[in-house]
Order: C-alpha cells, then structure tokens, then sequence
C-alpha cells in the first residue's frame, strides 16, 4: 500500500539539468499537466522511489499503479528490461522520438495517447 505524499504529490522533479534533456522535461511536463486534468484526486509523482527506482512519472488510480517511462532510445534490451523491473504493474512506455521536431502544441495532441 503506497500513502499519499502530499509534499510530492504534483511536483515535477528535474533529474538531469542538462540541454539534451529539455524536451524529456517538457514531454514530462506536459504529461503530468494532462493526466492530472483527467485524473483531478489521484496521486501522481515524478522522479519518485518504487521498487529502486525511479520511475518518470508514478500514478496510482485507485489500486493500480501506473509506471511512464519517458526514452529516447528504446533498445530491446532496455525494453526488455523495464518490462521485468515493473512487471507487477501498468506500464507505459512513452517514446520520445514521436515529438523531437513538434512545437508544445504538437506535443500536446501526441500526449492524448498516453492518457488514461
């Protein structure tokens, strides 16, 4: 059973300041923005520890939990990988080569399916 961090609960946390993030910031941004305009009272985290990890971005809706991992490049490896380490729960996996070249606006009509 997972409590409710209120401190935590809507922050975004930035992990890695460095240019070649800003557009995983930004998808993070935007999604944590959308899935809490759906979801008005579920708590949603970014950056938080589960199971060792940390995870892009931690949702749990009533007894499911939600895992987004947010990634550049997806190797089978790497997938293969991140499928074993969250295989107990919901994970979705959001491909960050879908919004390299759109604007926020772009971005935005992407992210619509990754909402749950």
């Amino acid at each position: 059973m997972i409590n409710i961090d209120w401190k935590k609960n809507n922050k975004i946390y930035i992990r890695n300041f460095s240019e070649s993030f800003d557009l995983h910031n930004v998808v993070q941004l935007l999604l944590v923005k959308a899935l809490r305009r759906k979801n008005r009272f579920d708590p949603i985290y970014t950056e938080f520890e589960y199971n060792g990890s940390y995870p892009d971005i931690f949702m749990k809706i009533k007894n499911d939990i939600y895992i987004f991992e947010i990634q550049e490049k997806i190797t089978k490896k790497w997938k293969k990988e991140v499928i074993k380490k969250y295989e107990e729960v919901n994970l979705i996996i959001v491909p960050l080569s879908k919004f390299s070249t759109n604007s926020i606006k772009e971005i935005k009509e992407i992210l619509k399916d990754y909402i749950i």
